[in-house]
């Protein structure tokens, strides 16, 4: 009877888990990035070197299947690993008790209803039900059967995301300790010495060369540390949420952990059994850290890391549960209340059970139907792509590389210019110092294109300073790049020189160590350039709450000569590598101006006040350091 409800069970998780159903054909910021994803996988790319982002060389698998792009490579791959998950999720269900089941049952049909990413919800409990199925292994062949299956799921998702590398080590991690524990000494150790081997074979695979997946690696955490700086803190009611979902994770690895003590017979099983436990507590702080703390609602994609909570009771022997069925359906029914993950804040949860019938009929329409399908995804897209569309700046440009400046790359795609982007291809991600960097790099080599088209407009991501994002590249393409024409308020730039000076070894004008919230004034030049240095530091206090929650916004207020005071999102990490003050250029008419030789309009920026939230007082050094460099002329 259980077999006949496995074999059940296998057909609804995997029709419930694809992810093949494409979006609908949009134009935007959010619409972009998996269309550089997916070209970068086709084309061969190195990811870390050309396409530095937190997706890596196979992210198309998990990035949303936005355009028909390489859709058949994808849904291949997602049906194999959808199947490869649900034979692994029924063999855990198979091997588990009752009350343990009903959990994990529930986590299984939760997990994929994230809207924006749900195969990485499957991956998370694809991984975890690997470590599951590791403590209850007995025989030999168990335990090698183990291991190809860790090694099948771990591998693409290590390979497709930074968040689920780190998730991917967590759980290879729990899975050695579960199989040592369950007497697999050879089958553990094996598992630890292959994986990494088997993830630089797997890159190679994918078309990577030798060490491109340590410098995905490498520059997905100095992406992910950008992003966690971008965000604003979360609103209460999400912060609410996670609190309670968060308390409750550690409760039961606690509680577990005290009573395993009790109940294991032996100490290697009990030191496995923690190390599994371990695991999951790091997959429950990413699950916090990046679902619950930040605001920005196109991220906040916590369905991908429920399912680890829901299986916690999963990990705890069966007599601990079988007296607490009830605390098992109320962890079950927190989650059925909240409904789908909004996509943003503006956007209210779904309804569960109607998100479940919808992606199941969805699927299995999408897949039957697939020829009239995507002949609807592509007149979507072409009608999308009419509204955006650069005919013009196209016929300049003929078939010559182009690259975009800002964040929305589909004038690119939409215009069908031939796109070749820096390796941080959206300038709202570049606002670290290194990221900064790697693309003034870009613009300073030889593999710069001819053309690029800028919009400022798409710049100043959530009140940033539009010239803080992507800073030292844009310096550089002001110096080196002319205006060519304009459309629909794109303005297209044309190289004509590569010798911009850099701003870190231009001659200083003003340093000072000053008072955060007075004014700083800004020199009056009658020639050339300045460039804007700010070294903030946080206390202790502040560096544990910048590790385990956001920080209140900094602000920037800008006062310029003809009185006017604009009020910007200051990002302490863009600040410390500086950007362009003088000329201030805030729209894209600024920039026409400037290129032109009439930046004299542009009204000069006199005093920067540096100002924290009110509640940030507490976490952050009172004083900071300054410093003004002055560069030459942009034009004569």
């Amino acid at each position: 009877m259980k077999s006949r409800r496995g074999l059940l069970l296998f057909v609804v998780l995997f029709s419930l888990y694809w992810a093949v159903m494409p979006q609908t054909p949009d134009v935007g910021l959010d619409a972009a990035w998996p269309k550089v994803v997916s070209r970068g996988l086709s084309s061969g790319k190195q990811f870390g070197r050309d396409i530095v982002f937190t997706y890596g060389p196979l992210g198309a698998i998990v990035s949303p299947l936005a355009d028909g792009h390489l859709i058949g490579t994808k849904i291949a791959l997602h049906l194999g690993l959808c199947a490869l998950v649900a034979a692994v999720s029924w063999m855990s269900w198979r091997a588990m008790p009752r009350e343990e089941g009903i959990v994990f049952l529930s986590a299984l049909v939760l997990c994929p209803m994230a809207p924006i990413a749900p195969l990485e919800g499957l991956l998370v409990v694809g991984m975890t039900a690997i470590a599951l199925l590791g403590s209850r292994c007995t025989a030999r062949r168990e335990g090698w059967l183990l291991v190809v299956l860790c090694l099948l799921i771990t591998i693409p998702a290590a390979l497709s995301k930074f968040t689920l590398t780190v998730v991917s080590i967590g759980m290879v991690l729990a899975t050695v300790a579960a199989l040592w524990g369950a007497g697999h000494g050879i089958a553990a150790a094996t598992m630890a010495v292959v994986w990494w081997p088997g993830m630089l074979a797997a890159g190679m695979m994918a078309g990577q060369k030798r060490g491109a997946v340590q410098s995905y690696i490498r520059w997905g955490w100095e992406v992910s540390r950008g992003y966690a700086q971008m965000s604003l803190p979360a609103d209460p009611g999400s912060l609410a949420q996670g609190l309670i979902i968060l308390s409750g994770g550690f409760f039961l690895i606690l509680w577990g952990a005290w009573r395993l003590g009790k109940t294991l017979p032996s100490l290697r099983a009990r030191l496995g059994t923690w190390a599994g436990l371990s695991a999951v507590l790091l997959a429950l702080f990413l699950f916090w850290k990046h679902g619950f703390t930040r605001a920005d609602g196109h991220v906040r994609i916590f369905f991908c890391f429920a399912p680890v909570i829901l299986q916690l009771p999963a990990l705890l022997p069966h007599a601990i549960w079988r007296r607490h069925v009830l605390a098992c359906a109320g962890t079950v029914a927190l989650f059925a209340s909240m409904g789908e993950a909004p996509a943003s804040n503006q956007r209210p949860p779904g309804n569960l059970p109607g998100g479940i019938a919808t992606r199941i009929a969805g699927n299995w329409n999408y897949l039957l139907h697939r020829q009239r399908n995507e002949k609807e995804s592509a007149k979507a897209w072409k009608l999308a792509a009419a509204n955006v569309a650069l005919p013009a700046l196209a016929a300049i440009t003929r078939d010559e590389p182009v690259d975009f400046l800002g964040a929305h790359l589909d004038y690119i795609f939409a215009s069908r210019m031939k796109y070749q982007g820096r390796p941080i291809f959206q300038s709202y991600t570049a606002i670290t110092g290194p990221l900064a960097r790697l693309n003034a790099e870009y613009f300073s080599s030889k593999r710069a294109p001819r053309w690029l088209l800028c919009s400022l407009s798409s710049m100043g991501l959530d009140g940033h300073f539009p010239g803080s994002e992507d800073a030292l590249a844009f310096w550089k393409v002001l110096h080196d790049y002319d205006f060519k024409a304009e459309e629909n308020n794109i303005l297209l730039l044309e190289k004509m020189r590569g010798d911009a000076p850099d701003p870190e070894l231009a001659p200083v004008l003003f340093e000072g160590i000053l008072q955060l919230g007075n004014a700083v004034p800004i020199p009056a030049v009658k020639e050339g350039c300045l460039w804007f240095q700010a070294r903030i530091t946080w206390n202790l206090t502040g560096k544990i709450r910048s590790g385990i929650y956001q920080q209140p916004p900094i602000w920037m207020h800008l006062k310029t000569a003809d009185g006017q005071v604009e009020k910007f999102r200051f990002l302490p990490d863009a600040a410390e590598a500086g950007f362009l003050i003088h000329p201030c250029l805030r729209h894209n008419d600024d920039v026409r101006g400037t290129l032109t030789g009439q930046s004299a309009m542009i009204p000069a920026v006199v005093e920067i006040t540096i100002q924290p939230a009110a509640e940030i007082a507490g976490y952050i050094n009172p004083e900071f350091t300054c410093r003004i460099r002055r560069l030459p002329p942009l034009r004569p």
